[in-house]
């Protein structure tokens, strides 16, 4: 289930805008100074399907994320910031989502109401999320 919610946020990032941080020193990266003071910006949309990071980029492949063992190269994940800027309800969030989600897996049935959602067709403002809200009708399995 972990993997599962890293491939949707490399994907889908709710903070679908840009992230800024301040430069706190001079800094090559590439052969190019970026200076002391010197506010820097990324997509994390666009972050979390760069080529030259993941392999098939705008494919939902959760696989990736399973060979993460130590001494391996691990991907990066950066949904919830990095550095001295990292959430630090990052692990309370996974954890809680993955139990959350695995008792929904557990006691329901799932079914998209209008088939087929639309997340090919996303809004974004703060947010990101597939056009047609994406409902879903959820059935509660017969209990054993």
């Amino acid at each position: 289930i972990g993997a599962i919610f890293k491939e949707t946020f490399r994907l889908y990032s709710v903070a679908s805008g840009s992230t800024a941080l301040e430069a706190e020193r001079d800094t090559l990266i590439e052969g190019n100074l970026i200076p002391r003071g010197t506010i820097i910006s990324w997509s994390m949309l666009a972050a979390g399907r760069d080529p030259e990071v993941y392999a098939n980029p705008k494919e939902f492949w959760p696989e990736r994320w399973l060979d993460q063992g130590k001494g391996s190269n691990s991907l990066p994940m950066i949904t919830f910031g990095s550095g001295s800027h990292r959430c630090l309800g990052e692990h309370l969030a996974m954890v809680e989502a993955t139990v959350m989600l695995g008792m929904l897996l557990r006691y329901f049935d799932w079914e998209l109401v209008n088939g087929r959602s639309s997340v090919e067709q996303l809004q974004q403002n703060l947010l990101i999320y597939p056009s047609d809200g994406m409902p879903v009708r959820f059935q509660a399995r017969p209990t054993c």
